[in-house]
């Protein structure tokens, strides 16, 4: 395990351009943290739960990525910081946040940003011995001397969409919150229902922007718009997906919205695969033989869904 950064220049170690303002304090220790709870990870990330000057907070701090991990990308075109800032996780999240707040919706389809931070190479100690799985940030040649980077949230006390009942105004705030960052010029570039998060009250928010692109970005437009379809795509095949779990009231007719030959995943019964890599938001194991029972039972009309003029995707709207 590293012994953590010694630089006293913080700024400076994030690169030429930080997007995102930094929270104050802006370097985070032991000595601030009245409590911590780490609440999630994933590939490039681990999420916490912290108590700072009297609030609650979500920090979600990234790992060191390989430089050569974008680099590979553009290689020639664009220098290695230009890429650094435009495709790594911490900062295409920074990014994200960046347009959000700047466009004076921050709160709104996405937790409330309260900033950038970084942690000392106290609190990283502290992880560690916390969580010895934590340790290892992946620091490269090169970045033993650089600190951990992070953002800070509000604490969304919610649950993922895939063990919500969907009602009209759920699927309606979902659809809005792709259609509102997309209008400010952000794309998600990661929708799952992972990613959706609703509250007792029934507040809809996107999570985890660290795959988006947001506007300027160095990506051509040909790509950029490809990836925006994508997203939206992607929203009705969840909801199609979503629609066949247990909880869910409504029937798959209802969400047979797309055209069947671009996923022919859902009407085969191979959208399981994807419930097996954790994607949608899976049920238990025991669930698949089931839900393939009721798949394979389902009308072949309602399982092919209306022509592709019919697609939400322009505006329409469909009820639960």
């Amino acid at each position: 395990m590293k012994s953590g950064p010694k630089h006293d220049s913080h700024l400076s170690l994030l690169g030429d351009h930080l997007p995102l303002k930094p929270f104050i304090p802006y370097t985070l220790g032991p000595h601030l943290i009245e409590a911590i709870i780490h609440i999630g990870s994933g590939g490039h990330s681990r999420v916490f739960r912290v108590n700072l000057q009297g609030h609650t907070y979500v920090l979600k701090l990234f790992l060191f990525t390989n430089p050569l991990a974008y680099t590979t990308i553009r290689r020639g075109r664009h220098s290695e910081s230009t890429l650094r800032t435009h495709y790594d996780p911490f900062f295409a999240e920074c990014r994200a946040y960046a347009s959000i707040i700047a466009h004076g919706v921050n709160g709104t389809f996405a937790p409330f940003c309260h900033g950038s931070v970084v942690i000392d190479g106290a609190l990283e100690l502290m992880l560690g011995r916390l969580n010895p799985e934590h340790g290892d940030w992946n620091r490269q040649p090169g970045q033993d001397n650089e600190y951990v980077k992070g953002i800070l949230t509000e604490f969304f006390d919610g649950m993922e969409l895939a063990g919500v009942e969907l009602t009209r105004e759920i699927v309606g705030d979902v659809r809005d919150g792709i259609e509102r960052m997309n209008k400010i010029g952000i794309v998600h570039g990661d929708v799952f229902s992972k990613n959706v998060l609703v509250s007792v009250d029934r507040r809809v928010v996107w999570i985890d922007f660290s795959a988006s692109w947001a506007l300027p970005h160095i990506v051509d437009d040909v790509k950029y718009q490809n990836r925006r379809r994508s997203d939206r795509r992607s929203v009705e095949w969840m909801f199609h997906v979503l629609s066949l779990l247990p909880n869910q009231s409504c029937s798959f007719a209802d969400y047979s919205i797309l055209p069947p030959s671009p996923y022919p995943d859902v009407r085969d019964g191979r959208y399981q695969y994807l419930f097996r890599r954790d994607i949608w938001g899976p049920p238990p194991h025991e669930r698949y033989a089931t839900l393939n029972k009721a798949l394979q039972q389902r009308p072949e009309a309602k399982r092919d869904g209306p022509n592709e003029e019919k697609s939400p995707i322009a505006g329409e709207s469909h009820d639960c």
